[in-house]
């Protein structure tokens, strides 16, 4: 987050993104007016806007009186990172801001509209998603280094926001959706934590609480201001499964709602994954296909086979010729996708990274750990490189 100062800051401005206080509350949206001298002194005094957008104000700043009838300008909001990681890294403090709204023993809905502060971080979900849909795929498959509750639901966000993409669901409905699988989990916030420091199995009462969790995610919600009811429908059935063996009703087929099923598929494969990288992609999408076509509705599993293809983007190979690479993205011929070479080794990597190419695969290496950060502006450089190539 970057300070606002009051150098830049003028009575008539319209402000150019959203503003968050220190602490991530979002005190402004994108597009709104600064109407007199004292929202001027409380933007400098208070304000920070991400590292993700430029501070271009739009408008001519003039005196203007208090109206409080004055709407809102509803404005394209740009955003500039290096790296998709960068882009998901900046979004935890506004994230963190409202799982603690979430996680408060005494909920009262505070002042702050929680819808317009969800929808400041979807906003940036749905941009890498749609500029840098590979990229988002790997950061997804490569990075699990921060908090679970954290990742977790900005993951799932993602991934929800790619496959609406593939079933060409209805752009109203993917932020819906996008936004169900961010806060879709906000009434187990603290048992998530617990869960992940305690090594013995679930007690009783933590078993209650995840089968009971969608309802009472689905009251938080409410409390918090939300009224769509495709948002509220997804929270719901997000764990009910078309066979009839999930919960908290044991809905099944298509009385589940589109998002629903779409949470689902998205959720049972992060599982595979994460927290603890227990399988690499292509495994678990092979056991997502194999052993999951009865839980979860097969169309939407087919929607990830051919988002993700054989070997998803973010996967580290040993190649048949030596050496180690990542794949960046698949291409027609799907047993040889375009992969950098990284290294000899997981252990030795490359200090500069230009052979982008097909290669074959010997075989599919289980995501180390903590890799360098270098690695994650690997399709940066591959973009620059067909850049170069179409001139």
């Amino acid at each position: 987050m970057k300070k606002i100062y009051a150098s830049q800051v003028e009575v008539g401005m319209g402000l150019p993104c959203d503003v968050f206080d220190k602490k991530g509350v979002l005190l402004w949206v994108a597009g709104s007016v600064v109407k007199n001298e004292k929202q001027a002194v409380k933007l400098a005094k208070y304000g920070y806007r991400s590292d993700l957008q430029e501070w271009v104000p739009t408008g001519t700043p003039k005196k203007i009186q208090d109206e409080p009838d004055v709407e809102e300008v509803k404005v394209k909001k740009t955003y500039v990172y290096a790296t998709v990681l960068d882009a998901f890294l900046e979004i935890r403090l506004p994230l963190i801001y409202i799982f603690d709204v979430f996680k408060a023993d005494s909920f009262n809905k505070d002042k702050h509209d929680l819808v317009k502060q969800v929808d400041s971080v979807v906003d940036v979900i749905l941009d890498v998603c749609e500029k840098h849909p590979e990229e988002t795929i790997a950061t997804i498959h490569m990075f699990h280094q921060a908090k679970y509750t954290q990742l977790s639901a900005i993951y799932n966000c993602a991934l929800t926001t790619l496959l609406c993409g593939v079933l060409e669901v209805d752009d109203d409905d993917i932020r819906l959706y996008a936004s169900a699988a961010l806060t879709a989990n906000g009434s187990i916030l603290k048992l998530q934590d617990t869960l992940q420091r305690q090594k013995m199995g679930k007690t009783k009462t933590q078993k209650e609480q995840m089968l009971n969790h969608p309802y009472e995610s689905l009251i938080l919600l409410t409390r918090a201001g939300v009224r769509e009811d495709r948002w509220l429908d997804a929270v719901f059935m997000h764990h009910e499964y078309m066979d009839g063996t999930g919960y908290p009703r044991g809905l099944s087929g298509d009385d589940i709602c589109l998002g629903g099923r779409i949470l689902a598929v998205a959720d049972a494969y992060l599982k595979l994954i994460m927290p603890r990288k227990l399988l690499d992609p292509p495994t678990a999408l092979k056991t997502i296909y194999k052993r999951y076509t009865k839980r979860l509705d097969k169309n939407i599993i087919l929607a990830m086979v051919k988002l993700f293809g054989i070997v998803p983007p973010g996967s580290v190979v040993e190649l048949k010729e030596g050496g180690i690479g990542i794949v960046i993205k698949n291409t027609d011929a799907s047993n040889r996708p375009l992969i950098t070479k990284v290294g000899d080794k997981v252990t030795n990597y490359y200090s500069e990274f230009n052979l982008t190419r097909c290669y074959d695969i010997a075989s599919v290496v289980r995501t180390p750990e903590n890799l360098p950060k270098k690695l994650f502006k690997l399709w940066h450089i591959s973009e620059k490189q067909e850049a170069v190539a179409a001139d």
